[in-house]
């Protein structure tokens, strides 16, 4: 029997719980360790679909995994709650950068690419016509 199963837009938005400072903070953490959402899985023995629902706010963070998370990522209880209490959360800037790339007009990501070609002491005229 096929079935077809049609999502009201609605009700998925009610399906979201806030993310939380300390969701930011076991984010943050994960990509320190340089874990991706798999093997962070692997680590605590639940998927990376779990992970990843965690951290976009599909589904809550249960407070008894936060130990488990934290060590998993090599971070102690205490270096974890001193993020939750500083007053940002730190970001991983490298993923923070190509976030903001991605989203860029391309006559914006031109001059973009020309700024990072001279910081980085590259240069521009090897790879200039292959985007």
């Amino acid at each position: 029997m096929n079935r077809q199963v049609t999502v009201n837009p609605e009700k998925a938005k009610l399906r979201r719980v806030p993310i939380t400072k300390e969701t930011l903070v076991l984010k943050f953490m994960r990509s320190m360790a340089g874990l991706s959402l798999k093997s962070a899985g692997q680590k605590l023995s639940i998927s990376g679909y779990a992970i990843n629902h965690m951290e976009t706010g599909k589904m809550k963070v249960p407070k008894h995994r936060i130990p488990e998370m934290v060590a998993a990522y090599g971070f102690t209880m205490d270096h974890f709650e001193q993020l939750v209490d500083t007053q940002g959360v730190p970001i991983d800037k490298r993923t923070e950068c190509v976030r903001l790339v991605k989203n860029l007009e391309k006559s914006k990501l031109e001059t973009v690419f020309v700024f990072l070609s001279n910081l980085s002491g590259e240069s521009i005229f090897n790879t200039q016509n292959q985007s």
